[in-house]
């Protein structure tokens, strides 16, 4: 026997299309020959793997982090949430969402009074989407402090939160936050704007902060220059 034609159909299946056997000819087409390679099944079956372990990967949970050293914690009375008690870090810190503290997992809810207070080596700091408080005097006297990055899930910051933080140049208020210190930001010498993001409560307009209906002026940034070293208060403040 002597194959002399083959061809590959659109299923990628070799199929048979002539035969010599002997002397003579024997013509026709053999259809559906056993498949040799069949490439769109072993596409199938490599697709259906994947979906395995995607929704395998999707199932599992995500791992609890660790604190970094030098920042200590209280476990809050619900037995499920952190309080951010004290820390000495120096350098860019990033406080996870949920942390690992033998074996059970706690979410961090609240930065709490005098935490980070005189720290000099805390350069920026990113709160976690599970923070709903900043406490008084949280960041304050954080003279190195150049950014930071409150969540919007921040209820409320407190008296003196940041209070002195004079490398502090601005900062974002969330549409979440519903009070904010009225010291908040005392001391900042080198904020320019305090700006805030699509909130009920409160207003920013060129970087000054007012309440939502602009009848209050709460905070002029202290490093913010006015004409001539002079600010007029708009007629809409009462």
């Amino acid at each position: 026997k002597e194959l002399v034609k083959h061809d590959i159909d659109d299923r990628n299946c070799v199929c048979l299309t002539k035969i010599n056997r002997g002397g003579g000819k024997m013509q026709g087409q053999i259809a559906n020959l056993k498949k040799l390679f069949n490439y769109s099944s072993m596409h199938k079956m490599k697709n259906r793997l994947l979906l395995s372990l995607t929704t395998l990967f999707l199932a599992l949970p995500v791992l609890a982090a660790t604190l970094p050293e030098g920042v200590n914690y209280a476990i809050n009375s619900d037995g499920k949430t952190l309080t951010i008690t004290k820390s000495t870090f120096s350098g860019d810190l990033v406080i996870p969402e949920t942390v690992d503290i033998d074996g059970k997992e706690y979410k961090v809810t609240i930065i709490g009074a005098t935490a980070f207070q005189n720290c000099p080596g805390l350069t920026s700091i990113q709160l976690p989407p599970s923070v709903t408080m900043i406490g008084r005097y949280a960041f304050n006297k954080c003279s190195d402090l150049t950014s930071v990055v409150i969540p919007p899930s921040v209820v409320h910051i407190e008296e003196r939160a940041f209070g002195y933080c004079t490398a502090l140049s601005s900062i974002e208020i969330p549409s979440s936050v519903l009070t904010i210190g009225v010291t908040a930001f005392e001391g900042c010498s080198s904020m320019v704007s305090i700006n805030v993001t699509d909130n009920f409560n409160f207003e920013s307009v060129d970087g000054i902060l007012f309440n939502k209906a602009k009848t209050v002026l709460l905070c002029y940034p202290a490093g913010k220059a006015g004409t001539d070293g002079k600010y007029t208060i708009p007629e809409y403040v009462k």
